[in-house]
C-alpha cells in the first residue's frame, strides 16, 4: 500500500512525519517550502486612537516575544525530542513550492498513493486530493465543527470554552476542515501552561490517533461520521492575543484563589448521600418460595402481603450448580424455571455476584468434583446466557476447593493446582473477590482503636485497652487469622493471589452467627445506620436473606428494611453489590485537576489506581460527585472525552452545589 505525507518542515510536522514511518512504509514525505512562508490572513486588528495604538502595539509586541514567540522549546518539551530535530534520513524527500502547482500534481500522481496523510500545508485543492486511491486524511488542531480553520486551541480559549480544545482526525475535502470525523478527543493541560505547550500535546494526541486512522484505512474497518456546519477561523490579531493574555492572568488568580479555599473538590459519596450500605445475598439456603417471599417484598416494588414491595437495592449471589444430596439446597441456574426468574433479576440488577460456581463440595454424593475444565464450562453457560459478573464470594467449607485466596482450602488461585482458574475468572471479567469479614461498621473510613481491636465497650479503661492490645499481640503471633492492629479499615484493597495476579479484595460487615434473614435486626437497625452516617462510612452487609425460620418474614425484620428504607431516601447511598464496589475503586484511586476560563470550569479525571491491567471504562465514573461553586458551567473530562453530568441542589447542611456524573 503507497502512503504518503504531505507536510511543512517544523518541529511538530517532522514529530508526526517520523512517527507515522515508524509505523508505515511511507512511500514519499512532499514538503511544502511556499516563499510567502504559507501564512494565513489574520483577522484586522481593533481600531483606536492615536495614542493607544501606540501604548497597545508597544505592550502587544512584549507579550508576543515572551509569550507567543519562540514556541520550539515548548515543542522539544513536551514532545520529548532532541534539538535540532530533523526528518527521518531513511526517508524519500520531496521539497516543492506550493503543494497545488502543476509540478506537485505531477509528481504525487507519479507516487500513486493509496492514502495520502496532510499535516500543516496550506488547503489542498480537488485535484490533488482525488489522487488518493483509497482515503486522504487531515489532522486538524481543534475540535470541528466548533473550530475549523487555524489556531484551534486559541480560539477556544478566547472565547472561554476550555472545555473545546481538542484534536481532529478527518477526512479531507475541498471544504476546508469540513470533511467527515474520524476521530476526536479533548486535550488535557495546566491552567499555568502556555499556547505552545497546548499545540505540541495536540500534535503528540493527534499524531497517535492518526496511526489509529490509517491502520483502520488499511484494515477496511474506518468509522466516520458526517460533521454539522461550523465557524471558520483564522490567525488572531495582536488585538486578540493581548485580550487572551488579560483574561488568562484573571483566570489564573481565580484558580489559586479556588485551590486555597478548596472551592472544587469530590464529594466522598453521590449527591446527597452521607454514607453507603448494600447487601450480599448469599444464596444458599434459599430454595424458590422463600427467594421470591423476600425478594418480591424488600427489592421490587410488586403488591405482596406484606405490603407494597420497598424496592431496595442489593446483590444477590448467583448459583449455578448444586451436587447436594438435598437438590433443594438453593434455587439454582441449572433448573429451568428458577433460571427464568434468574435471568430477570439479573436484567433488573439485582443479581450480580458469583457465589462460587455452586455447592460443588467434594464431599457430596452424587460427586460433582470441581476441576479447571468444568470452570470452563460454567463460564460459557454465562457467557451464552449474556451473563456477566464482577463480583465473586467464595463459599464456606474447606471441602470447596474451588475457593480462592486463603479461604478455607481453596485451590483457584494456584497455578500448581489441577483446580486453578482465577485466570479464566479473571479473563470473564472477575474484579473484586470476597476476602474478609469484619465487625466494624462503615468502611473506607479511620477506624477507632477500640473497633480495630475489637472491643464491645464504648466506655473503655486504660487497662481495658492495654488487655485488648495484649491479647490481639498474643494472637497475631500465633498466626492466627485476627485483624492486625491498626490495619487499614478499607472496603477494597489490591489482592496478590498465589498466582502473581492481582484484584481487588472486599470485606463484608456481619458474623457467621448473624447471617440469617432473623438475625438481620442485630446488624441492620436504626443504631448501626445512624453509627454509618456519623462516620460517613460504606458497608456492605454479609447474609443469607433465604435462611430464616417458618414460612413468613419475622415483623422487626420487617421493620429493619422500613427503617433502612427511611435513611435512603436521604442519607444513606443503596445501591448493589457491584455497583458500590466499582464506585469506591473510582473514588479511591481517582485524579484530578481543573482549569478556569473566565466564569468556565472544566476538571481532568483520571485512575490512578495500582493494578495496572484492570481496564477503565466511562461508566466506571457514574455517580462521582464534585463541588463546584459553578455547576451550570462545569465541564468533566475523562481522556479527551466529555462526561455527561446533572447539575445537584445544594447541600442542606452545608449549603454547597455539586455536579454528577450520569
Amino acid at each position: 500500500m503507497n502512503i504518503i505525507i504531505l507536510t511543512q518542515s517544523s518541529i511538530a510536522t517532522k514529530y508526526f512525519t517520523n512517527k507515522l514511518a515508524e509505523n508505515f512504509s511511507i512511500k514519499a514525505i512532499i514538503i511544502e517550502k511556499p516563499k510567502d512562508g504559507g501564512k494565513q490572513q489574520p483577522y484586522k486588528i481593533q481600531k483606536n486612537n492615536f495614542i493607544s495604538r501606540i501604548i497597545r502595539n508597544r505592550i502587544k509586541r512584549i507579550i508576543a516575544y515572551f509569550f507567543y514567540k519562540n514556541e520550539d522549546s515548548n515543542y522539544i518539551k513536551e514532545l520529548k525530542i532532541n534539538t535540532p530535530y530533523e526528518f527521518n534520513k531513511n526517508l524519500n524527500i520531496i521539497e516543492v513550492e506550493n503543494i497545488n502547482d502543476d509540478n506537485s500534481y505531477k509528481i504525487i500522481k507519479k507516487l500513486e498513493p493509496d492514502i495520502i496523510i496532510v499535516n500543516g500545508t496550506r488547503k489542498i485543492k480537488e485535484h490533488i486530493i482525488n489522487l488518493a486511491k483509497i482515503n486522504i486524511l487531515n489532522i486538524h488542531t481543534g475540535l470541528v465543527p466548533k473550530y475549523r480553520g487555524v489556531c484551534g486551541a486559541f480560539w477556544a480559549m478566547y472565547n472561554k470554552e476550555p472545555h473545546n480544545i481538542g484534536v481532529t482526525i478527518h477526512k479531507l475535502t475541498k471544504k476546508l476542515d469540513g470533511g467527515e470525523i474520524i476521530y476526536q478527543k479533548r486535550i488535557e493541560y495546566n491552567q499555568f501552561e502556555s499556547e505552545g505547550i497546548i499545540i505540541a500535546r495536540q500534535i503528540k494526541i493527534g499524531t497517535d490517533l492518526m496511526i489509529k486512522a490509517v491502520k483502520d484505512t488499511i484494515n477496511n474497518d474506518l468509522k466516520c461520521h458526517k460533521q454539522e456546519e461550523g465557524e471558520l477561523w483564522f490567525s488572531p490579531s495582536p488585538d486578540h492575543r493581548f485580550d487572551l493574555f488579560i483574561n488568562r492572568i484573571k483566570s489564573n488568580f481565580k484558580w489559586i484563589y479556588y485551590k486555597l479555599t478548596n472551592k472544587i473538590r469530590l464529594r466522598k459519596f453521590p449527591y446527597p448521600y452521607s454514607a453507603a450500605l448494600t447487601i450480599s445475598w448469599d444464596i444458599d439456603d434459599s430454595l424458590l418460595e422463600k427467594y421470591l417471599i423476600v425478594k418480591n417484598y424488600f427489592f421490587s416494588d410488586k403488591q405482596t402481603k406484606y405490603g407494597q414491595g420497598l424496592n431496595l437495592k442489593c446483590g444477590i449471589g448467583l448459583w449455578l450448580f448444586s451436587n447436594d444430596k438435598d437438590s433443594n439446597h438453593a434455587i439454582v441456574y441449572q433448573n429451568p424455571i428458577e433460571k427464568k426468574i434468574l435471568d430477570e433479576d439479573y436484567n433488573n440488577g439485582l443479581i450480580d455476584t458469583l457465589h462460587a460456581f455452586g455447592n460443588l463440595n467434594n464431599c457430596f454424593s452424587p460427586k460433582e468434583y470441581f476441576s479447571r475444565e468444568k470452570a470452563k464450562e460454567y463460564l460459557n453457560i454465562l457467557i451464552k446466557n449474556n451473563i456477566y459478573l464482577d463480583v465473586w464470594v467464595n463459599h464456606g467449607s474447606d471441602e470447596n476447593i474451588q475457593n480462592l485466596s486463603t479461604f478455607s482450602s481453596g485451590k483457584g488461585d494456584d497455578p500448581e493446582n489441577e483446580n486453578y482458574h482465577l485466570d479464566l475468572l479473571k479473563n470473564y471479567g472477575i474484579k473484586f473477590i470476597w476476602n474478609d469479614i469484619t465487625p466494624i461498621i462503615g468502611q473506607e473510613r479511620k477506624a477507632y482503636s477500640y473497633e480495630i481491636l475489637n472491643l464491645k465497650k464504648d466506655n473503655l479503661t486504660i487497662i481495658d485497652f492495654i488487655k485488648a492490645v495484649i491479647h490481639k499481640s498474643i494472637r497475631v503471633l500465633r498466626g492466627e487469622k485476627t485483624h492486625i492492629l491498626f490495619e487499614p479499615n478499607d472496603l477494597i484493597y489490591p489482592y496478590r493471589f498465589k498466582d502473581g495476579s492481582e484484584l481487588y479484595a472486599f470485606k463484608r460487615y456481619g458474623k457467621w452467627e448473624l447471617a440469617t434473614l432473623d438475625t438481620i435486626p442485630k446488624i441492620l437497625n436504626e443504631k448501626q445506620l445512624k453509627k454509618l452516617i456519623s462516620v460517613k462510612g460504606a458497608s456492605i452487609i454479609y447474609t443469607h436473606l433465604g435462611k430464616f425460620e417458618g414460612k413468613e418474614i419475622n415483623k422487626d425484620v420487617i421493620e429493619s428494611f422500613k427503617t433502612l428504607k427511611k435513611y435512603c431516601e436521604k442519607h444513606i447511598w443503596n445501591s448493589n453489590v457491584s455497583e458500590l464496589l466499582n464506585y469506591i475503586r473510582v473514588y479511591k484511586y481517582l485524579k484530578y485537576n481543573y482549569v478556569l476560563n473566565d466564569d468556565k470550569i472544566v476538571i481532568f479525571i483520571d485512575i490512578d489506581e495500582p493494578i495496572k491491567d484492570m481496564p477503565i471504562d466511562i461508566k466506571d465514573f457514574k455517580n462521582i460527585t464534585f463541588y463546584t461553586p459553578k455547576p451550570e458551567n462545569t465541564f468533566i473530562i475523562f481522556r479527551g472525552e466529555l462526561l455527561a453530568t446533572k447539575i445537584n441542589l445544594s447541600d442542606e447542611e452545608k449549603n454547597l452545589r455539586s455536579i454528577t456524573i450520569i
